[in-house]
């Protein structure tokens, strides 16, 4: 996978899910005993590669292509251990999304890790995600280490 020589992800658009991809199964198909990751991002290239970052770590991925589909994955599947969320979408922003998480969260009772993403990353925007109670916030483009170390922080093994 290509990459700066800062080391940030550049999609190309030429990667294909592995034979070992759970990210093309349908909803409910996920792989017992692995943590679970919900990328919801339109950039549906973002997406794939952080999906194939995901299970390259051994964890499954579902992927939504936007805030909407994203709540609705996340209500009808109890298995999910973290999401990574874009914040500019259409429709529902990831901030709007952060607030449905909390309250799925408050319904549920259980605690939803969340890793905001976006490349307009000014201060007022990142204060806005940590005040709605993100995990992490990380800048586009995203280095795949760095992507890493916050799925590693927000996962344990």
């Amino acid at each position: 996978m290509p990459s700066t020589s800062s080391g940030d992800l550049v999609p190309t658009g030429d990667l294909v899910p592995t034979a070992k991809s759970t990210s093309h199964l349908p909803q409910g198909s996920i792989l017992p005993n692995k943590p679970s990751v919900l990328i919801i991002d339109d950039d549906m290239s973002i997406s794939l590669v952080i999906s194939c970052v995901v299970e390259a770590m051994g964890f499954n991925s579902v992927r939504a292509g936007s805030g909407s589909e994203g709540g609705s994955r996340l209500r009808a599947n109890d298995v999910i251990d973290l999401v990574v969320l874009d914040y500019k979408m259409p429709g529902m922003d990831g901030l709007e999304m952060l607030d449905e998480i909390k309250q799925i969260e408050a319904e549920s009772g259980r605690r939803i890790p969340t890793i905001c993403l976006s490349s307009l990353g000014s201060p007022e925007i990142v204060d806005e995600f940590m005040r709605r109670g993100a995990s992490l916030f990380l800048e586009k483009p995203i280095g795949l280490e760095a992507l890493r170390e916050a799925i590693n922080r927000l996962l344990p093994r």
